[in-house]
């Protein structure tokens, strides 16, 4: 079986981390680490105080020991050698570190000058960090504009999952963030814990002086490769990398999908900290919307693989509720919310039209996952709510317009010519156009009148999947959701039926 190591980045770390690991490899994370480091990396670790191992030039020497002390305890207990290896950030020295690349004390060497060159640089203006929830690539891109062109200096840090990307910049990018991300498209903008604005510009200073430290480095080849954080393919210039990833985003989503297309399926996370569900390697046709729910802490030497299993569902399901029958041995059900409304709240206020004061104003604030947004939560709602009083109503609404005899063949207005095409003229996605076959739609005017929901529900059908229809279904003058009263559906071909 292949598989795949990854390394974590900055901010796994904490006071007392893998004690076990760190008193069997005492030659990593003992004495001859405090002597390289100047600072006695074992006393810091397992005691803290918690405050000084998070600084920067402390915390990244810390991590990278213990990631490489429960590598090299991992990779005793394996019969195989991984295929790839990639790190998030900082993880991307113990990955080179593990493949042979670099010595372990010359990695250790480079962190540690690393740590202190982005800490002062940290330190020359005030930056930060900022994680956009629910946001891809394209809208990370135009938030990214539109502070540009208002003047800022917001840049794209990290590219770590889908719907999960940092930005950088200084403290007005982020309270500009912060006031207009909802307006701009963005779920919910999180500042983030960090010393300052990390793989962006404002750490040049810092790359500047990690190359110096380079020069006295000797790198050997690896022995499976090692992905760079800054192109997310194999390195073959690990100074040059290096340099650029201070200054670069961290492209980590599109690393894993590059070792992902090499047959790799089995991804190894070797590090402490916390299990997120941004941890998880999606298939195509699933987003995470809470990346950073915790799902377990990782301790000592123990490791953790899980693969999830997700439905279709309404409202809260607990685990108990669930079909036990359908589990096949070794699967576990867990409670489970389908709802995607986070959170909810009105207020009712007095509210004056004109001349008179008795009116009533309701505002209503709505929190969603990011599946939906707000807006169109509000008006399913309402849908729902009209369809199920619908059946208390046993008269004609007052007012209602008298139904208009049908209209001759000659006065309908035309039909879209692209609706008895087949529905591979889109020249589509091998996985969308199997979606529309198992659903049986075979031309383009059974496509148009199916509903977005009617189309996530067909198996294996993503929102990517639907984004791409929308898309060229647009290019054609039609969206879903139409009607098409005067439209007679083609004759389906035999070999198509079958």
């Amino acid at each position: 079986m292949d598989y795949a190591v990854l390394f974590p980045g900055q901010g796994a770390q904490e006071v007392g981390m893998c004690p076990d690991v760190r008193i069997a490899y005492l030659n990593l994370c003992g004495a001859p680490a405090a002597d390289v480091l100047g600072w006695d990396l074992d006393s810091l670790i397992s005691h803290g105080p918690e405050d000084r191992l998070t600084e920067t030039q402390h915390a990244q020497p810390a991590l990278y020991a213990v990631s490489y002390a429960l590598w090299s305890e991992f990779s005793a207990n394996v019969s195989t050698d991984p295929v790839a290896a990639a790190g998030h950030s900082l993880g991307e020295y113990t990955a080179l570190a593990a493949s042979g690349a670099i010595d372990y004390f010359d990695g250790l060497r480079l962190v540690s000058a690393r740590g202190e060159a982005m800490a002062t640089a940290a330190r020359i203006e005030d930056s930060g960090m900022a994680a956009l929830l629910g946001a891809d690539n394209a809208l990370a891109q135009e938030v990214v504009r539109a502070r540009v062109e208002d003047g800022g200096s917001l840049t794209i840090a990290n590219l770590n999952a889908p719907g999960q990307i940092v930005v950088a910049g200084d403290i007005d990018d982020l309270n500009w963030l912060e006031r207009n991300a909802r307006d701009l498209g963005v779920r919910r903008a999180i500042r983030l814990k960090v010393a300052g604005a990390f793989h962006s510009p404002f750490m040049a200073p810092a790359a500047e002086s990690l190359s110096g430290a380079l020069e006295s480095v000797t790198f050997s080849s690896p022995s499976f490769d090692v992905y760079a954080n800054v192109t997310s393919q194999p390195t073959a210039d690990p100074a040059a990398t290096l340099i650029a990833q201070l200054t670069g985003p961290v492209r980590f989503a599109e690393t894993l999908e590059h070792i992902a297309s090499t047959g790799v399926e089995t991804f190894v996370h070797i590090g402490p900290g916390d299990v997120t569900a941004g941890d998880i390697t999606p298939s195509a046709y699933v987003e995470v919307m809470n990346p950073d729910q915790k799902i377990c802490t990782l301790t000592g030497d123990s490791n953790f693989t899980a693969e999830f299993t997700v439905d279709w569902g309404k409202g809260y399901l607990p685990a108990e509720k669930q079909e036990k029958e359908d589990l096949l041995i070794g699967q576990i059900p867990i409670d489970a919310i389908f709802a995607p409304i986070k959170r909810i709240q009105y207020i009712v206020t007095q509210a004056r039209v004109g001349q008179r004061t008795d009116y009533d104003k309701l505002t209503m604030e709505i929190e969603t996952d990011g599946s939906v947004t707000p807006e169109n939560a509000l008006a399913y709602a309402g849908k729902i709510l009209k369809d199920q009083m619908s059946i208390f109503i046993n008269f004609n609404e007052e007012g209602a317009e008298p139904e208009k005899e049908d209209e001759s063949e000659d006065d309908a207005p035309p039909l879209n010519p692209y609706l008895d095409k087949p529905v591979e003229d889109l020249e589509l996605s091998v996985r969308s156009a199997n979606c529309l076959k198992n659903a049986e739609i075979y031309f383009i005017g059974d496509l148009a009148q199916r509903s977005d929901q009617e189309m996530l529900k067909t198996k294996n059908f993503g929102r990517k999947s639907l984004n791409e229809i929308k898309t060229l279904l647009a290019e054609m003058g039609l969206t879903l959701g139409m009607k098409f009263d005067n439209w007679m559906r083609p004759e389906i071909p035999e070999k198509k039926k079958e």
